[in-house]
This record gives structure tokens, sequence and C-alpha cells, in this order.
């Protein structure tokens, strides 16, 4: 019994406890707040550079008169499927009857898309909501002049965020080794 005090009272010991408290707890805080930090940026990020991209393409959208007749504007349907497959996206048409004019999935073309964020939209509000449980952000701007009060409809755009995710992933990845490395 008097060795096991010894020991525990020897300087090693002392100084092997100081390593690890001011080594592995720095590094284990870090670890966690450098990512989550890393992911609300990256989150800003991509939704200001993703409001920019719908609210250009809804102002060329107001210009015309593609939300009565599609096909009147092959510019602005290839501009629409241009930037849905560049940002890994998608973006829907809708008119002011809440029917959908435009996806370039063609999954709910002529379909009725009422949600919060449209109905905001139509109001002449543009919304941004991150859903962190399916992994994208929504956006919802109105498509009108600039010298008119009523929308004539709304561009959506949902973008992923997987990628984001997966980055946050291999940080935290690779913190945990630098953890394990600083044990060894």
């Amino acid at each position: 019994m008097e060795k096991l005090k010894e020991f525990f009272y020897s300087l090693k010991v002392r100084l092997l406890c100081c390593f690890l408290l001011v080594i592995i707890l720095p590094g284990i805080v870090f670890s966690i707040t450098i990512p989550n930090f890393f992911t609300k940026s990256e989150l800003a990020d991509l939704a200001a550079e993703s409001l920019s991209h719908a609210q250009a393409l809804a102002d060329q959208v107001a210009g015309t008169s593609y939300l009565t007749d599609v096909n009147s504007n092959q510019q602005i349907d290839g501009e629409v499927t241009a930037l849905a497959d560049f940002t890994d996206s998608r973006v829907i048409l809708v008119d002011s009857n809440f029917r959908v004019v435009k996806d370039p999935n063609n999954v709910a073309v002529g379909k009725i898309m009422v949600s919060t964020e449209v109905i905001k939209s139509i109001l002449g509000e543009a919304i941004t909501n991150y859903k962190e449980d399916s992994n994208y952000i929504e956006i919802a701007v109105p498509i009108k002049m600039s010298n008119e009060e009523e929308p004539h409809g709304v561009l959506v755009y949902c973008v992923s965020t997987n990628n984001i995710k997966q980055s946050k992933m291999t940080i935290i990845s690779m913190c945990g080794f630098m953890l394990i490395v600083l044990l060894i």
C-alpha cells in the first residue's frame, strides 16, 4: 500500500497527469468545436451563394413570359437545367396559381406545390430554410419585375448539403487521428 501511495505521489505521475490535461483536454475541445464552427460557416456561405443564384435566375425569368409559356424561351430552360446540374440541386418554377411550370426532373410539372415557403414567396418574401434532417437548403424567391408589387410566381431552389456533412466527418476523423498521435 505504501508503494502504491508513493507511486501516485511521484513526480513522473504528476507530470503525466499534467501532460494529459494540457494536451488531451484542449484536443478534445478543439475536435468538437472546430467541425461545428466549420459546418455553420460553410452552411451560411452556401445559403448566401445559393440565394444569389436563385435571385439572379428569378430576375431572368421575370423579364420573360416563361411562366405562362415554358416553350417560349429556351435560354431560360437551359439556365434552369444548367444551374440544377452544376450545383447538384433542384430548381422548380411555380406560377402564381401554385402550379409547377418547370422541374428539370419532370417529376412535379403540372402539380400543385403549396408549402409555407412558396406561400410566403408569393406574398413577396425571399425565404432561406435549412432542413438539417434532410440535408438540404431550400430557398424560395419571388419572381417579379422590380417595378411591380405582385410576383408572377416563385423559384424554389433546393441545394444539397451532403458535401458539407462529409467534410465535417472528415475533419472529426482527422482530429481524432491527431489525438491518437499525441497520445503515442
